[in-house]
């Protein structure tokens, strides 16, 4: 058994042992290089980006190899204390293959790597983007052509946006009845959210789902200072974060129900108002746990006492 570590770029991917190093390109005739040098039993480490490693890890699943991802925060805190002064991809590649023999990491599944609701939800928030980068671009502009040309542009992302909203609200996974039900989530974001959560039993516990979100303060220290709570890590899903907060801020718009009164308690605490729309997005994601981990409809007068 060999632990392996591959540092995943757009166009390549470092791959790191005790007996080798080498590169290959992140592509099919890569794919197979890479293939054809490992060995059975081996496990392999690697980090998430973006969707760079979804096909290197598809290869590697079907070939029945055991692929575990490691948080990119534990990859470089681990080179920090190993007195990497430099980091390169292969020292990145080293790390993971390190940190894999220490055990670390989860091992990943091809249903967590291939989520064609996951990939549609994606690609809409990236059309959606550009589309408010070409909005302020047609706000700002003087010139009459550039205006028509944004505004021809405009209306063609609105065109593919709404036609791959049909496609995400095609799908129907299972939650997505119970977590509509819950003030501030949409048919759409139902959907958004269940596409970045996945299997909610993967989850031990609700600070589980709290740190997959990026919802977690970090910690701060210095010398023999005590520990203290900083800002939210940030660490996890952007896109559940994003959707969560958009629901918090519907809610404080909606009519009077359980998480605007939740927002004005947290206001009333002195919490400033962007401090309490975060206590909102956390509290209606501890709501949808609970939702879906124990396949119950919300219920408000519990979620109080809760």
């Amino acid at each position: 058994m060999r632990y392996i570590g591959i540092d995943v770029a757009m166009e390549t991917l470092d791959v790191f042992s005790e007996e080798s190093s080498f590169v290959v390109s992140n592509n099919k005739s890569g794919h197979r290089q890479l293939l054809k040098r490992l060995q059975k039993g081996d496990i392999i480490g690697l980090e998430a980006t973006n969707t760079y490693h979804f096909e290197v890890v598809n290869a590697l699943l079907q070939k029945g190899f055991e692929v575990r991802q490691i948080s990119s925060l534990l990859s470089y805190r681990y080179q920090h204390i190993e007195g990497s002064k430099q980091s390169t991809d292969k020292s990145a590649a080293r790390a993971l293959s390190e940190l894999v023999a220490l055990g670390k990491g989860r091992a990943l599944t091809e249903e967590q790597v291939h989520n064609p609701l996951r990939e549609l939800t994606r690609a809409r928030d990236a059309l959606v983007k550009q589309r408010s980068t070409l909005k302020c671009k047609l706000h700002k502009e003087a010139n009459k052509d550039l205006q028509r040309c944004y505004t021809k542009l405009i209306k063609n992302f609105d065109a593919q946006v709404e036609k791959l909203e049909e496609k995400i609200l095609s799908f129907a996974p299972k939650g997505s009845d119970l977590l509509v039900n819950i003030p501030g989530i949409s048919e759409l974001s139902a959907r958004i959210i269940l596409a970045e959560i996945g299997n909610v039993d993967r989850f031990q516990g609700y600070r589980q789902i709290v740190s997959f979100a990026g919802y977690d303060p970090s910690s701060a220290e210095s010398g023999t200072s005590v520990k203290k709570k900083g800002k939210l890590s940030k660490r996890g899903s952007p896109y559940l974060r994003c959707t969560l907060h958009l629901g918090a801020f519907a809610n404080l718009r909606a009519k009077p129900n359980v998480f605007n009164a939740y927002y004005h308690k947290k206001a009333e605490e002195g919490k400033h108002h962007n401090a309490a729309l975060t206590a909102v997005a956390r509290k209606m994601l501890q709501v949808i746990y609970a939702v879906l981990r124990k396949n119950e409809p919300f219920l408000a007068k519990k979620c109080l006492t809760e």
